[in-house]
């Protein structure tokens, strides 16, 4: 969230970070959107994100091939060509992408989620200077995602030991 908050306008127009949660869904964890009525939509669109559904190359390839994107220009063909759905295709049109970076996230080796930014209503076009600095930006952000993980794991490990302390501890005083 301080992510995307920070890239935020100083960076492009939105930003969103989607991550691949235990079950093995893309999850969306955090998106900014120069405008807060259209954050919202980048909180709808989310519901397009399915393993082996239909999916922008854009947010395809980081997620499931690794590889970093740079798109400098969406054509309105493109954008028509993305839409999944008429629903898709009413937000698609609403937040409209005109340039994008997006990077995928890697942590112990693998992909763990993708961090995009894109350019709309600014005219900002991006290059590959900018893919290089979301890229520096999605190594930081893979570190801190998989610390955060790695803090969770840490405090439920933490909790069932305390309880089996409790219950031998009761054992024990019976």
């Amino acid at each position: 969230t301080t992510l995307t908050a920070l890239a935020v306008p100083a960076l492009g127009d939105y930003c969103t970070v989607d991550v691949f949660g235990k079950d093995g869904k893309i999850v969306r964890v955090a998106a900014a959107h120069v405008s807060e009525e259209k954050q919202l939509l980048l909180w709808e669109i989310s519901r397009w994100l399915r393993v082996g559904g239909p999916m922008a190359e854009h947010l395809r390839r980081p997620l499931f091939d690794g590889v970093s994107m740079l798109t400098p220009e969406f054509s309105d063909t493109t954008l028509e060509q993305m839409a999944i759905d008429d629903d898709h295709r009413r937000i698609v049109q609403r937040i409209l992408p005109r340039s994008c970076v997006s990077v995928p996230l890697r942590a112990g080796g693998k992909v763990i989620g993708a961090l995009a930014l894109y350019a709309s209503e600014s005219g900002r076009r991006f290059d590959a200077s900018d893919l290089a600095l979301v890229e520096e930006l999605g190594r930081r952000a893979a570190l801190a995602v998989e610390n955060a993980r790695l803090f969770q794991e840490a405090e439920a490990a933490t909790k069932a030991r305390d309880h089996m302390l409790g219950i031998v501890a009761h054992d024990l005083r019976n």
